[in-house]
C-alpha cells in the first residue's frame, strides 16, 4: 500500500510540473499553486494506548502495570506543517465558477504528544511523569470541489475536498521520571525503614508503523489577484479522518490555515 501511494504521488506530481495550461484529462488547467499551511490533525484520543500501539518493537520499559487515565493527561498537541502543490482545473467548460483542486501534499516533521503527570498517584506506583511524542513524515494526494464568486476586489472560495496518503518515516520516543527507594532493616525486622534515594529520569525511542491516513473536510479562502496573474490568499479548513495501521486506527480532527499562491494562465 505505502509503494503504490508514492508511486501515484510521483505520478501527480509528475503531471502538475509537465501540465501545459491547456488540458489535462479532458479538462482546461486554469492555474497552478502552491501552499503553505499549518494543520492540526489532532487525535480525538492521543494516549498512551495509541503511542504503544503504532511502535513496530512495543516499549522496553514495563508499563503495564500503570494506569494511563485521561485526568492525568497534562498537555497533548498536534502540529503539522504542511506544504502542498496544485493544479486548479475547470471541470465544466460552461461555467469556470466551478473548480477542482487537484494535487499532492507533504507533512514534514509532524509532531503529536501526550504528556502524563502522576505525582506518584496510585494509578502509577512511584512514577512521577511519562511522556510520549512522535515525529513522522506524511505524503498525500489531495482533491478539493469549490465554488468561486469574486466580490469587488476579492475572489471568495468555498466547498469539499478530501485527501488520502500515507504516513512513513516516523519515530515515537518516551521518556519519564520515576522514583527509586531502597529498603534498610530498622531495630527490628518488623520495623524495616525506607530511605529515597533519588528521581530517576528513563528514556526510549522507536521506528513507528506506516499508517494509512484520509481525511474529509470543509474548505474556504479569499485571495487578491495582482498584475492579472498572480493570486495570492489565505485559506481554511475544518474536517475529520483516521489513521490506520494493522491493529490500530485512532479518528482525527482537522484545523487547519495557511498562505496560498497561485498563477492564473489565460
Amino acid at each position: 500500500m505505502k509503494k503504490s501511494i508514492l508511486f501515484l504521488a510521483a505520478i501527480f506530481i509528475y503531471n502538475l510540473a509537465m501540465a501545459q495550461p491547456h488540458q489535462l484529462l479532458g479538462m482546461k488547467v486554469k492555474k497552478i499553486g502552491l501552499t503553505g499551511s499549518f494543520d492540526k490533525d489532532m487525535i480525538n484520543n492521543i494516549n498512551a494506548d495509541y503511542f504503544m500501539s503504532v511502535s513496530k518493537d512495543g516499549t522496553y520499559a514495563d508499563l503495564s502495570g500503570i494506569e494511563f487515565r485521561d485526568q492525568d493527561i497534562s498537555s497533548m498537541f498536534c502540529e503539522n506543517p504542511a506544504l502542498r502543490a496544485e493544479l486548479t482545473l475547470l471541470p465544466f467548460s460552461k461555467n469556470e465558477n466551478l473548480q477542482l483542486n487537484a494535487g499532492a501534499s507533504l507533512m514534514f516533521n509532524r509532531s503529536d504528544g501526550s504528556y502524563y503527570n502522576f505525582f506518584y498517584g496510585e494509578q502509577a506506583p512511584d512514577y512521577n511523569y511519562i511522556n510520549f511524542s512522535s515525529t513522522s513524515q506524511e505524503i498525500a494526494l489531495d482533491f478539493a470541489f469549490l465554488f468561486h464568486k469574486r466580490v469587488s476586489f476579492l475572489h471568495l472560495y468555498g466547498g469539499v475536498g478530501t485527501n488520502i496518503g500515507m504516513t512513513f518515516a516516523g519515530n515515537m520516543n518516551i521518556h519519564g521520571q520515576y522514583q527509586k527507594t531502597t529498603e534498610i532493616a530498622g531495630g527490628a525486622t518488623d520495623d524495616p525503614t525506607y530511605v529515597t534515594e533519588g528521581n530517576i529520569p528513563f528514556q526510549e525511542s522507536h521506528q513507528m508503523k506506516d499508517m494509512l491516513h484520509q481525511r474529509a473536510f470543509l474548505q474556504g479562502a479569499a485571495t487578491v489577484i495582482f498584475f492579472k496573474r498572480l493570486e495570492i490568499g489565505l485559506e481554511g479548513r475544518i474536517g475529520k479522518g483516521y489513521r490506520t495501521t494493522g491493529g490500530s486506527r485512532a479518528n482525527t480532527t482537522l484545523n487547519s490555515y495557511g498562505v496560498v499562491t497561485k498563477w492564473n494562465f489565460k
